[in-house]
């Protein structure tokens, strides 16, 4: 939530930018022991925009990594780095190396 503060956006650009449904939004917002799945903090961390050594952080607080041993971290990584944060170019990316594209909002 700090980060979504800091950035100067509305909660709901960021979620909706991020493709998160608002009902799992509030579940983050409003329950500390709630779990976000990887995809899900990924996806914030690409609609904030976050820099690669934030988003690790931000992945280590929800519990997950993102490893230099995986395709997929790999592809992710390599997205934040080169500060390409269309979440559309990468599930296409993603896809095309035949790895499971980001959680989309149904």
């Amino acid at each position: 939530m700090r980060l979504i503060k800091e950035s100067g956006k509305k909660p709901s650009e960021i979620y909706n930018h991020a493709e998160v449904d608002r009902q799992i939004f509030s579940r983050i917002k409003q329950n500390r022991d709630y779990q976000p799945s990887k995809d899900t903090v990924i996806s914030f961390a690409f609609a904030l925009k976050l820099d690669l050594p934030t988003t690790k952080k931000l992945l280590e607080t929800a519990g997950y990594a993102l490893s230099t041993a995986v395709r997929r971290d790999v592809i992710i990584s390599c997205f934040i780095e080169h500060k390409r944060f269309n979440l559309m170019e990468l599930n296409e990316t993603l896809f095309k190396y035949g790895k499971s594209v980001l959680l989309k909002r149904k």
